[in-house]
């Protein structure tokens, strides 16, 4: 029995849609991505999960000493540890031989890792400012007119990626679903849930139902929500 330990991060915020202000708690988008990677597998890997809440520290010795940029997630596999959300995946998926979801082909899987760099750094900055501002109610994020940049960069970059599915028809890069649309598809889930005016994107919105009959992403993607 092969056993990966998992520190993670719980996310906890409130909803600016509810007067109320319920709380939520969710996985970390980086710590999702791995249990949904783990999920893909038909393996006897055993997962030691453990989570920390959102007001946790994280610059301690012992996890600077596993990460020092002191940010979730990070595995420890055989004494060594890992951080990078999309770095953990790859390593997972190439260690277990799984190249349905990474190739092993180098242009099949470059075509793989562009669109996962891609969500890591161009998807990824387009959003921030909204969420932090929206979501995270960050004092220092309350700009009304960065506001509206952020909103309009982000839509700009889902409307890029609607281009994509549309021309694929079914996943990122095809009707095979790959390692690449479980780091995308995290993203999608945060723009469908965010409280912006959205535009109607008929691709994206097919892709996330999509996403949705996968047990993984439905259990640690959309935290089991309709």
């Amino acid at each position: 029995m092969k056993c990966l330990c998992l520190l993670c991060m719980i996310a906890c915020f409130s909803s600016s849609r509810n007067r109320r202000r319920k709380k939520t708690s969710h996985y970390a988008v980086g710590s999702a991505a791995f249990l949904i990677c783990i999920k893909c597998f038909r393996s006897d890997i055993t997962v030691i999960t453990k989570e920390l809440m959102c007001d946790q520290a994280t610059d301690t010795a012992y996890f600077l000493a596993l990460n020092p940029n002191g940010m979730v997630p990070v595995i420890v596999d055989e004494g060594i540890s890992l951080w990078e959300s999309n770095s953990i995946c790859r390593y997972l998926a190439s260690k277990h031989q799984r190249a349905d979801l990474l190739p092993q082909e180098p242009m099949a899987r470059a075509q793989v890792e562009k669109w996962m760099d891609w969500q890591a750094t161009e998807l990824n900055n387009s959003w921030r400012y909204a969420f932090l501002a929206l979501v995270r109610q960050s004092a220092a994020h309350q700009d009304p007119s960065a506001l509206v940049a952020g909103v309009a960069d982000w839509n700009r970059h889902m409307q890029l990626f609607d281009t994509q599915l549309r021309r694929t028809g079914g996943y990122v890069n095809g009707v095979t679903f790959s390692l690449a649309d479980i780091v995308l598809g995290l993203s999608v889930h945060r723009w469908m849930s965010a409280p912006i005016d959205r535009v109607e994107l008929a691709a994206v919105t097919a892709y996330y139902q999509r996403l949705s009959e996968r047990n993984g992403f439905m259990q640690y993607g959309r935290n089991g929500l309709p």
